[in-house]
């Protein structure tokens, strides 16, 4: 319904799919007759009629006979309807059969009537503002990356290099220069994968152009490899555009790349910050203000000095630990213990601060799994002995960890915690 200048118009939108026999598509005319007696105004009907109205609309195959048109003609003469144009190939159906019995035909098609071409619309202007914030860009971790044929031998190469500190320090550092040999990796060997998709797409039209016009197994196998690359590069664009909607109900051939950008910018408009007030009250705007004050504010928060001097408060905390579970916390795990916790976590999770999701620790965990064995053990020690810098992986966390991690530095079990920070990581 469109409403203006003191009036109401209604328009009437009509899809459909017809039935392969005439015999059941007479429902669907009759249906489409009465529906005209009711429609008052611009009515559009459009779909897949699954019948030509011209023999030029089919190629191939025998010639076409006009009486098997004549009921889809009356429905549309007596509707009032028109037959729009069209921008694209002239046929939307192929048999897909052998050159010599190839069969083409233009079955989807719109149709409006009169009250449509002669509706009043009133011009609408939209301003639209860019909101993009300019900033440092972050590496994060494409999960499709690990159905390419050469993922894990990058990997594998970048984490043969020796690095020398703790185990803390050798795991960032080696997911720092994996990070870094990724993103040249993906720009080199894969390419922006949103242009390809767009290459591909005007590649099938010509090539589809070629096949109606040569009809021979050359250009049709050239068609076929062309729908194939087609297919491969769309399925790593859903998969990003999944990733980035987080949208973890997806399932395979239900991809819909509208609603994934929908579903981005949906997210992106709500996390966006126009505003913020201060500590005097005082509404600010603008990005660099914005980050002005809120690094402000942090950095007077964690310099605050907290005098606690009553122990005694301590003592008033019951003890519930007994001996024998404080032996199953204080355990050291083992590889198979820690592999089987990596695995529980979800392999879609959000990428976290190192930009990496669960997706990379349990495609790659034959090769990372010594040093991710040796950082969990590692703090694991560290909870008991004062001998490891374990202060040290304490203030990272509240440096590299934006949300609310650092909470968890009280948790009982060490290799829960541990496992909380690989976590972090990948989410």
């Amino acid at each position: 319904m469109w409403s203006g200048n003191n009036m109401t118009i209604v328009l009437s939108i009509t899809t459909l799919y017809a039935k392969c026999t005439p015999k059941e598509r007479r429902e669907l005319w009759s249906s489409l007759e009465l529906t005209n007696l009711q429609v008052n105004g611009p009515w559009c009907i459009g779909g897949d009629f699954n019948v030509i109205l011209d023999p030029d609309e089919k190629k191939g195959g025998r010639p076409h006979r006009m009486n098997k048109s004549l009921e889809f003609s009356t429905c549309i003469d007596n509707c009032g309807m028109m037959d729009l144009d069209f921008v694209g190939p002239k046929y939307t159906w192929c048999s897909n059969w052998e050159a010599r019995r190839r069969i083409w035909k233009r079955l989807d098609r719109v149709f409006i009537n009169d009250e449509w071409i002669g509706s009043y619309h009133r011009p609408i202007l939209i301003q639209c503002h860019d909101t993009n914030q300019q900033g440092p860009k972050y590496f994060k971790f494409l999960n499709f990356w690990t159905n390419q044929p050469s993922f894990l031998q990058v990997v594998e190469e970048v984490w043969r290099n020796h690095v020398n500190g703790n185990p803390l320090w050798r795991l960032q550092q080696k997911l720092k220069m994996l990070s870094r040999r990724l993103t040249q990796w993906s720009k080199e060997d894969i390419g922006n994968v949103f242009d390809q998709v767009h290459y591909w797409e005007n590649k099938m039209k010509d090539l589809e152009q070629s096949d109606l016009k040569n009809n021979n197994d050359i250009t049709r196998t050239e068609l076929n490899k062309g729908q194939a690359e087609y297919i491969r590069w769309m399925g790593m664009q859903d998969d990003i555009l999944k990733q980035k909607a987080r949208v973890n109900w997806f399932e395979e051939g239900d991809a819909n790349t509208k609603y994934f950008h929908s579903t981005i910018r949906d997210r992106r408009r709500r996390l966006q910050i126009q505003k913020i007030k201060d500590h005097r009250g005082h509404w600010i705007e603008g990005d660099s203000n914005i980050g002005k004050t809120v690094v402000l504010h942090f950095q007077q928060f964690f310099n605050i000095n907290h005098h606690f001097n009553d122990q005694n408060i301590i003592n008033g905390i019951p003890q519930c630990v007994i001996g024998d579970d404080n032996e199953i916390l204080t355990a050291t795990p083992d590889t198979e213990e820690i592999r089987d916790d990596v695995f529980n976590m979800s392999s879609t999770s959000a990428t976290g601060p190192e930009g990496y999701s669960g997706k990379f620790f349990q495609t790659c965990w034959d090769i990372i799994k010594e040093d991710i064995t040796d950082f969990v053990q590692a703090l694991q020690a560290a909870t008991f002995c004062s001998c490891f810098p374990a202060v040290e992986f304490t203030c990272t966390s509240v440096r590299e960890t934006p949300r609310d991690q650092v909470p968890k530095l009280v948790l009982v079990n060490p290799k829960a915690y541990c496992l909380d920070y690989l976590e972090s990581i990948a989410e």
